[in-house]
């Protein structure tokens, strides 16, 4: 059965894109899974991205233009795709301005929220977590499962990164005990097809993908 991975947050800046890519490619090359990776993302980032490594991607990419389209349009699409593919990873919208996040999140099994340790970003998480219950109540009455894990990103040695901690259990939020720091590579070296690093090389991301293929797989 197919199961729809939601990247989500109303913070920009967070790494949801940068996080939505890698893991992708990560699942697809690592563990041979059919992957569909939709882009809700006005700024179109992954597309981007995709654009530049198509040849060679080894997974679907699709964009889904929510200021066209309907949220039975993207229902729709799920139904229709559901049938080719072993996981969805979606590339929320990033503003709470619309119904657009709502909706994304609302068909999604699994949300995962980049946290940076920055006071705003945090706070903003906080806000965004109060939202989730109601989404989680409303599925679990419908029969589907809803899980909401925290992935903590840019990481630092700051005082900030220790109060993520604080957010566990926070709206049923399930913090990653790996998260990644701030290093320049997953931003110059991000690809659609290929792995940001050797899978058997003691590294972070590395501790990361355990975590993914332990919690969302």
């Amino acid at each position: 059965m197919t199961k729809i991975i939601s990247f989500a947050t109303q913070k920009g800046g967070s790494g949801k894109s940068t996080l939505s890519v890698l893991t992708s490619t990560a699942i697809a090359n690592r563990y041979g899974k059919k992957v569909l990776l939709i882009d809700g993302d006005p700024q179109q980032s992954v597309i981007d991205i995709y654009n530049r490594n198509k040849e060679n991607t080894r997974y679907d990419v699709l964009y889904f233009n929510w200021a066209t389209k309907s949220k039975n349009d993207y229902r729709n699409l799920l139904f229709e795709v559901g049938k080719k593919y072993h996981y969805i990873i979606v590339d929320v919208p990033g503003k709470m301005g619309g119904e657009e996040i709502y909706n994304s999140i609302l068909l999604s099994d699994i949300v995962c929220i980049p946290i940076v340790p920055r006071r705003t970003d945090i706070a903003s998480t906080v806000k965004f977590l109060k939202v989730l219950p109601k989404i989680q109540e409303l599925r679990q009455k419908q029969g589907f499962d809803f899980q909401i894990f925290g992935i903590p990103n840019k990481m630092d040695n700051t005082i900030e990164s220790t109060l993520i901690q604080k957010l566990q259990g926070v709206g049923g939020l399930q913090l990653f005990n790996n998260g990644l720091s701030y290093r320049i590579r997953y931003d110059r070296n991000l690809s659609t097809a290929e792995t940001i690093v050797l899978g058997n090389t003691a590294d972070e991301f590395n501790n990361y993908m355990k975590e993914v293929e332990q919690k969302l797989m």
